[in-house]
């Protein structure tokens, strides 16, 4: 039937079909690489490329590879809590804090009591 629609042009509502036809047919060629990259993220850039360049053959060639191209994986970026800090060390011999962890007051060198807080 539709190669009767197309040998059959005397009428003028058989030739404005054909003509449709024929109008969607190179649009979607046309616009075949959006087509293609419909599902991936760079989409809009593909679409954009297509539509302002793809009337030059390398233009569509580029916005084809492009959307032929495989989608990279997003990058992930996984925040980790920062370690909490030693709790510092008081010395009660000369009044001084000194660095969490230390056994020896840095000032007088006596024995630290280790306490929570600042």
């Amino acid at each position: 039937m539709f190669l009767t629609v197309l040998a059959d042009t005397s009428g003028s509502d058989s030739g404005a079909l054909v003509g449709m036809v024929i109008f969607f047919l190179c649009m979607g060629a046309y616009f075949a690489p959006a087509i293609v990259a419909r599902d991936k993220r760079n989409f809009g850039s593909v679409l954009a490329l297509n539509f302002f360049l793809g009337w030059t053959i390398v233009g569509w060639v580029v916005a084809l590879s492009w959307a032929l191209m495989k989608d990279s994986p997003a990058g992930v970026i996984q925040q980790t809590a920062a370690p909490h800090p030693m709790p510092s060390a008081f010395c009660s011999a000369c009044g001084k804090y000194s660095q969490g962890g230390s056994k020896f007051c840095q000032n007088c060198g006596q024995p630290l009591v280790v306490t929570q807080g600042s």
